[in-house]
């Protein structure tokens, strides 16, 4: 899914934010042509891109910047038609930002909505599925390795396509991107162990952009102030936007992960962390993360 970051005339929009509010695992629903016809399952949370081009002259009234959040979309067995079980579903419907009208059925001029879990159940009993039933009929189970993979490749492929890397830089910017090669020996030169976990093993650490590759420029992909080396599990948090870090070192973290999980994963929401500051440089990286990765 694609958003822009704001109205036309600079104000904010409730439907685009809630871009940035969906983590993955929540579950959407695709809605046109007057009918739910797909269910989709979000993989990750929301990064800054590029308004895709399939748009074409249609997408010219929106920005050129804005959300992008990918989803693993499953077809429903069967498309609802929700004025068909207005009467039914009305009850539901929020009062504020409802998707479709409670009077009509019909759909109201909106992009991302929230609904409620009863109006969730409530179709799925219509469509006479459950939500799992449709996720795994599609093979779409969320974290399934062949949907990671295929994110991955593509973003391999994007590197090989790119004519502003020379051929003989490739290799090193495809190992770049998954934290090998001469990007991890720059990275380890600045952050020789996790500053988290403290690990200091190089077998156990992961070296992973802070401002991530996708917007990086050739340099600032094989930049080693661009990069920290992390615990695996640490790395995962930071780089789905569940903690980041102030320039003097405070960790900040996000209320959308569970104070009982981070605590077993060594974290205690409890205290203060501080890792120690960071360098000028690695202060600009840092300023991104906050803004556009970070699940504040």
């Amino acid at each position: 899914m694609w958003s822009p970051k704001q109205q036309r005339n600079g104000a904010r929009s409730e439907y685009y934010d809630n871009m940035r509010r969906l983590i993955p695992g929540d579950r959407v629903f695709s809605f046109y042509a007057s009918r739910l016809q797909q269910i989709g399952v979000i993989q990750d949370v929301a990064i800054t891109a590029n308004r895709p081009r399939e748009f074409g002259a249609a997408g010219n009234a929106w920005a050129n910047i804005g959300w992008r959040v990918p989803v693993y979309w499953s077809e429903l067995p069967r498309r609802l038609h929700p004025a068909e079980h207005i009467v039914m579903l009305r009850q539901y419907l929020p009062d504020h930002h409802s998707p479709i009208s409670p009077d009509t059925g019909h759909g109201n001029q909106c992009y991302l909505t929230k609904i409620s879990d009863e109006l969730a159940d409530e179709i799925f009993r219509l469509i006479g599925v459950t939500v799992q039933q449709v996720i795994n009929i599609n093979q779409g189970i969320v974290g399934q390795k062949g949907i990671i993979s295929e994110v991955d490749s593509l973003k391999e492929e994007e590197i090989w396509n790119d004519n502003s890397i020379v051929e003989t830089e490739k290799e090193t910017h495809v190992k770049a991107r998954i934290g090998q090669g001469q990007f991890r020996n720059n990275v380890s030169g600045i952050e020789p162990l996790c500053r988290v976990s403290g690990v200091s093993d190089p077998q156990f650490l992961r070296a992973g952009h802070i401002k991530p590759w996708r917007y990086c420029n050739n340099i600032e992909r094989l930049d080693g102030n661009n990069g920290l080396m992390l615990a695996p599990h640490i790395d995962h948090l930071f780089d789905k936007g569940y903690i980041t870090f102030e320039a003097d070192g405070t960790m900040l973290i996000s209320p959308h992960v569970s104070s009982e999980q981070l605590r077993l994963l060594g974290i205690d929401v409890n205290r203060e962390h501080n890792v120690g500051p960071f360098s000028e440089a690695q202060e600009a990286y840092l300023t991104h993360h906050r803004n556009q990765v970070f699940l504040s």
